[in-house]
């Protein structure tokens, strides 16, 4: 539901990309979708991208799984010696865990978004929210992390991911992390991406940016 308005526009430093699979070839319109979305996003400022595509398969084209696996599974090293393992390295190693355990489907990221996104931005695959957090605190970021977020379907997988929007939405503010969305971020079952009418009807509480789109509003 859209509970309050606003004509302040964040700065959007990062995209968080649910299900962004391969479109089966009866669903043009996903294409379409991703196009469209693709265009937007260059419209923005974006330094960081999170890829969350659940029941994928090991796809060793997609920059996100290889910046994961390369950032979060391998030992610290030094001058090419590898370090002791830090209760650091350990939450690292959970992160690639966590990646690796999703892998659990024959679905993988869209060509479209691997070439013209994730070929482009720095990016990584993630699964969870608590390793959503730890990497945006590893960030060279400083102040309020604004996040897009942008994928299918439509109160389905738009919600109930593990990356979705009912659990981003229990993020706590301190974490400096805030979540947004556009009239292009979401496809529809059928076609079509969610508008204000959509957002109105939403069971989460949004508010309304004036000339740019939504803002998900923290509930504990």
């Amino acid at each position: 539901m859209i509970v309050s308005q606003s004509s302040t526009v964040p700065k959007i430093v990062g995209v968080l990309l649910l299900d962004c699979w391969e479109s089966p070839i009866q669903k043009l319109y996903t294409d379409r979708f991703y196009l469209d979305l693709i265009e937007h996003v260059q419209t923005l400022d974006v330094r960081y991208i999170v890829n969350a595509p659940s029941n994928n398969r090991i796809d060793l084209d997609d920059k996100s799984f290889q910046n994961t696996i390369e950032r979060y599974s391998l030992p610290t090293r030094i001058d090419n010696v590898c370090l002791l393992d830090t209760q650091q390295d350990f939450a690292r190693y959970k992160i690639a865990s966590h990646v690796m355990a999703s892998l659990t489907g024959d679905n993988c990221t869209s060509h479209l978004i691997k070439r013209y996104l994730l070929a482009q931005i720095d990016c990584v695959f993630l699964a969870h929210v608590p390793d959503l957090l730890h990497h945006a605190n590893l960030l060279p970021y400083d102040g309020v992390q604004n996040w897009l977020v942008a994928g299918q379907s439509w109160q389905m997988c738009t919600h109930d991911h593990s990356l979705g929007l009912t659990r981003l939405r229990h993020v706590d503010t301190a974490c400096n992390l805030q979540f947004y969305a556009t009239d292009q971020s979401f496809l529809k079952q059928h076609g079509g991406t969610a508008q204000y009418d959509d957002f109105a009807a939403d069971a989460l509480e949004w508010e309304h940016i004036t000339n740019f789109g939504y803002r998900l509003i923290a509930t504990q």
